[in-house]
C-alpha cells in the first residue's frame, strides 16, 4: 500500500521495489511544467535528460566531462539556456554543428 502522493516501482511479482516520498515525486515531475531541477547532478545525467526533449542533441567529447557536477533550474522552452549555463559554470566550451552541440574541455 502506498501513501497518497507517493510513487512506487514494481517488479514482475507485483512487489514494491522502491517507494518515493511526495517531495521526491514532485522533483521528478517538474518536466511536466517544462522545468528541470538538478542538484549536484552529473553532467552526463543532465545531458541525457535534456536530450530526451531536444532535436539537436548535446554530446560530450570526453567521459570525464560527464562526471562534472551541476546544480540549477532550467526551462525547456529556453532550449539553449542550458548551453549558456554550462559554459559559464563549468570548464567546458561549445562547438555547434548542424547535427549536434559538442561540449569539450576548455583549453
Amino acid at each position: 500500500l502506498l501513501p497518497a502522493g507517493s510513487v512506487g516501482a514494481f517488479s514482475g511479482t507485483s512487489e514494491v521495489v522502491s517507494q518515493d516520498i511526495p517531495e521526491q515525486v514532485a522533483k521528478t515531475q517538474h518536466w511536466r511544467q517544462g522545468v528541470f531541477r538538478f542538484e549536484n547532478e552529473s553532467l552526463d545525467n543532465v545531458i541525457n535528460e535534456f536530450n530526451r526533449y531536444r532535436i539537436k542533441k548535446i554530446q560530450l567529447q570526453t567521459a570525464q566531462l560527464g562526471q562534472l557536477k551541476i546544480s540549477g533550474v532550467f526551462r525547456l522552452k529556453d532550449g539553449d539556456s542550458i548551453i549558456t549555463a554550462l559554459e559559464t559554470a563549468l570548464p567546458v566550451q561549445v562547438q555547434k554543428t548542424p547535427e549536434y552541440i559538442l561540449l569539450m574541455p576548455k583549453s
